[in-house]
């Protein structure tokens, strides 16, 4: 693997983990909206 496959690589993975925290950002937000609505 050269360098340019490494970085390849490394710059999938960082995408993938900025979809991923955004998933989890989202997924908070429907929570934090699902608990406010039955302690409402």
């Amino acid at each position: 693997m050269d360098k340019k496959e490494l970085f390849d690589a490394l710059d999938d993975f960082s995408q993938q983990l900025l979809v991923t925290l955004a998933d989890v950002e989202a997924i908070k937000k429907n929570l934090k909206s699902l608990v406010e609505e039955n302690t409402a």
